[in-house]
């Protein structure tokens, strides 16, 4: 919880610096409760420039690959390893989606390395910060 409020005093600091990044504060609702997907996940997009980060209760800063769907929605993906109850680190695939005309959510996880049956899914809202 530290680290995300580390994190979110970071953004705050980028986000004077430069005028031409959003941040999507998003509550994102675990649909299988299974906890592979974090109650909270923060994004900084640089629309103009094609780039992203993320930070989640699972991970600190990271950088996220951004493309922009037909639907203008934006598409966010990112890679990270996590351990499970019994100590083996899975790694994730994950990608989310948000549409800037509602702040509207949708997270999907990927297992890379693992044949878990259910894959993580979530959905929630976003509070955005031009």
């Amino acid at each position: 919880m530290k680290q995300l409020f580390l994190a979110l005093s970071i953004f705050a600091f980028a986000q004077a610096a430069n005028a031409e990044t959003t941040t999507f504060d998003c509550a994102v609702r675990d649909r299988d409760g299974s906890g592979w997907i974090a109650p909270r996940y923060i994004f900084v997009v640089d629309k103009e420039n094609g780039a992203a980060q993320t930070v989640s209760g699972h991970n600190d800063v990271l950088p996220a690959v951004f493309k922009i769907d037909r639907k203008n929605r934006y598409s966010l993906s990112w890679q990270i390893e996590l351990k499970e109850i019994s100590g083996k680190t899975v790694r994730i695939n994950y990608n989310a989606r948000i549409d800037p005309s509602n702040d509207k959510i949708k997270l999907r996880g990927n297992w890379v390395n693992a044949n878990f049956v259910n894959k993580p899914y979530g959905v929630g809202t976003c509070s955005v910060q031009r």
